[in-house]
């Protein structure tokens, strides 16, 4: 496969995984009412203030432009490894909190 048409695969599995991950997650705080705690060990964040920024983050990260320009913005071929890895290493990171979130609240 080409690099482009793999990194627009990469790209919208990312985005169906990221805006699942989002309702999930919601539902999960929901059920469990654990807005106002901690989301994270090793910080202040609370789970409200995560999920707040997740969707503002992913609403641009992952918006109907975005999409559109990784489509037909010109990439430099250099570039587009660097894109891939990155796009792969979102999706694993996001795989695991995901996984948990659904361990958690028996999602599955």
């Amino acid at each position: 496969m080409k690099k482009r048409p793999l990194l627009i695969d990469l790209f919208e599995r990312n985005m169906q995984l990221i805006f699942d991950f989002r309702d999930n997650y919601k539902k999960y705080l929901d059920k469990t009412n654990h807005w106002n705690e901690p989301a994270f060990t090793d910080s202040s964040m609370t789970h409200k203030q995560y999920y707040d920024e997740l969707i503002r983050i992913s609403n641009t990260e992952y918006s109907e432009p975005q999409h559109n320009a990784i489509k037909t913005i010109e990439i430099p071929e250099s570039f587009l490894d660097q894109y891939i890895a990155g796009v792969n290493q979102q999706y694993e990171n996001l795989s695991l909190i995901y996984d948990e979130v659904k361990r958690r609240s028996n999602l599955n």
